[in-house]
């Protein structure tokens, strides 16, 4: 984890010698970190037995179900598969995109460990997209493997 402790330091300043305990006691607010629990580990939720982010809207529920077993099926399902990192938050100034990748990787970690505890009985995998991928900004998803 010592990249992750150099995004904290590139991020923050801090003293010299200081570990990343000493950065959360500075600059953490707990409301963040009760916050970030959203975007580390999101709502999933199974539609017609596929696994998507939550919380869906009702239009976006019946825009999944009415998709099956049409040719287009499987790429609406992965439409609601992933997020675009920097759009996740109003103020997207605070980061660069080398930060932005730094906490898609660390979404990709958790959401991986998320998909495998609430279905085990399934394989995941998760990655992150580069900015060629989604047209702009980096992104996290996940897919049945």
């Amino acid at each position: 984890m010592t990249d992750h402790l150099s995004q904290i330091r590139d991020l923050f300043g801090g003293e010299e010698g200081w570990e990343v305990g000493d950065f959360i006691h500075s600059f953490a607010d707990p409301k963040q970190a009760i916050l970030a629990w959203s975007v580390f580990f999101p709502e999933f939720e199974v539609v017609n037995g596929q696994v998507v982010l939550g919380p869906l809207l009702p239009e976006q529920r019946s825009q999944l179900e009415e998709s099956q077993g049409s040719r287009e099926s499987a790429g609406i399902v992965n439409s609601f598969r992933w997020r675009e990192v920097p759009y996740l938050f109003s103020v997207r100034d605070s980061t660069n995109r080398r930060h932005d990748h730094h906490l898609a990787e660390l979404m990709a970690m958790s959401w991986l460990l998320k998909l495998q505890m609430e279905f085990p009985g399934e394989s995941w995998k998760t990655r992150v997209f580069s900015e060629e991928e989604t047209g702009g900004v980096v992104g996290v998803g996940f897919e049945n493997t």
